[in-house]
């Protein structure tokens, strides 16, 4: 997570400020979202806009997610097998915190 300005001068500048340098990005959304999800009052909206960068350059995936090695499509399919983990702990982080039926 970034803490990012812009001046005319300077240009963009941004601080890293997570610990988690190296981390594949959505296990570091997965930890966020679920802080967030287990921190907040179910009886209060909460609009949650989750940006997945999965399907984006760089093309990497941890090798967990790889069921075969030999082209560029295993590689966008292990993405997309990472991005549908965290959907799905997603999910189970609003039902847990009995928001799932009231979440669109």
């Amino acid at each position: 997570f970034y803490e990012c300005s812009y001046n005319h001068t300077d240009g963009l500048k941004y601080e890293i400020l997570t610990d988690d340098k190296g981390v594949y990005s959505l296990y570091l959304y997965n930890k966020r979202v679920r802080h967030i999800v287990e921190n907040h009052d179910p009886d209060t909206p909460l609009f949650l806009y989750l940006p997945m960068q999965s399907v984006h350059s760089d093309y990497f995936a941890p090798k967990k997610y790889y069921d075969c090695t030999d082209s560029p499509r295993c590689t966008m399919q292990a993405m997309l097998k990472a991005a549908e983990e965290l959907l799905t702990d997603v999910i189970q982080y609003f039902k847990d915190a009995g928001m799932w039926n009231n979440t669109l």
